[in-house]
Formats: structure tokens, C-alpha cells, sequence
């Protein structure tokens, strides 16, 4: 008696367990409130900026990477200083791009000059 009674708690146990370990989980993080400003230039065209304040010189070629995070994966295109792109969101010090001719990537939010 105390040995089936013994199974089914460990089997009820391994139930649960799997239940909670394979079931659809939900995401728990959310990304960070994104400010207005950033808000309001959502879907408008911005200024790709290279000018560097602190050693006084211009980046003339901005990358605009495929993936902000994981760099290693390469660019996908590359901006000018002073071209216009459309912001689609900011994640962090990250922004995502997209050029007229249709290309999407991320720079970091300093390259922006409507967020300098």
C-alpha cells in the first residue's frame, strides 16, 4: 500500500513538473519604456549624425548594422553623415533604421541627431 501510494506521488510529481517545465511560457521581461521623443519620431525621417563633439571630427560613413546586439552578423548597408532614414524603434542605446531604398538596420542612438 505505502509503495503504490508512493508512485502516484511521484508520478503526480513528474506530472507537475513537466507541466510547468514544458508548458508555453510567457515572456516576463518587457522592453523599456520608449520615451516620447522617441515616440514622436517613430515612422518620421531623422539625420544620420557622425560629427563626434569630443574629437571634433565627422564620421562621413555610419554602418548600420543588421542585428544592434550581435554585430557579427554583419552590416547591411552603410549611411552618410547628414542622409535621412526613418526611425522604426529604439531598444536601449540601439535604433533601428530603415534608408529610402528600402534597407533596414540598427545604429546606436548617438548617430541620430534628433537624439543627440
Amino acid at each position: 500500500m505505502i509503495e503504490s501510494t508512493f508512485k502516484v506521488v511521484i508520478i503526480s510529481a513528474i506530472a507537475i513538473i513537466f507541466a510547468i517545465g514544458c508548458g508555453s511560457k510567457e515572456k516576463t521581461e518587457q522592453a523599456p519604456e520608449m520615451s516620447d521623443e522617441v515616440k514622436q519620431l517613430t515612422g518620421k525621417y531623422v539625420t544620420l549624425d557622425g560629427y563626434d563633439a569630443s574629437a571634433n571630427k565627422t564620421v562621413e560613413d555610419i554602418n548600420i548594422w543588421k542585428d544592434y546586439n550581435d554585430r557579427s552578423l554583419g552590416i547591411s548597408t552603410r549611411g552618410k553623415h547628414g542622409q535621412k532614414v526613418k526611425l522604426l524603434n529604439k531598444v536601449g542605446d540601439g535604433v533601428e533604421v530603415e534608408t529610402k531604398d528600402g534597407k533596414k538596420g540598427w545604429v546606436t542612438y548617438y548617430f541620430i541627431k534628433e537624439l543627440k
